[in-house]
């Protein structure tokens, strides 16, 4: 069923051309909001909803302090050449859910 789904949801590419409209706003906005609070942001393709955060201070455990929070993410440990000071986030539906919870 998900993959009959998934093929006719691929028919539409109105649909597609919007999620990436979509995702190009709300990651551009966040990434925007993420680096005037100091955080560190990688280089990423604007269409890709997977993008990496880090903190400056390398002993900081940025997945620890966002979970903290409520916003889920995936350790930089977890990556080879990362640390536990960097993170990957994907690009949330609204980047004001992760906003407000930075907020906490």
């Amino acid at each position: 069923m998900g993959a009959a789904l998934a093929i006719e949801a691929l028919r539409d590419q109105d649909f597609i051309l919007n999620l990436r409209q979509k995702v190009k706003a709300e990651k551009n906005r966040l990434i925007k909001e993420l680096r005037g609070r100091g955080y560190l942001v990688g280089e990423t393709y604007e269409s890709c909803p997977i993008f990496i955060v880090g903190h400056k201070d390398e002993d900081v455990d940025l997945r620890g302090n966002f979970l903290s929070k409520g916003i889920l993410t995936t350790s930089g440990n977890d990556f080879v050449n990362m640390s536990k000071n960097f993170v990957r986030i994907n690009t949330p539906p609204a980047a004001d859910n992760i906003l407000a919870r930075l907020e906490r």
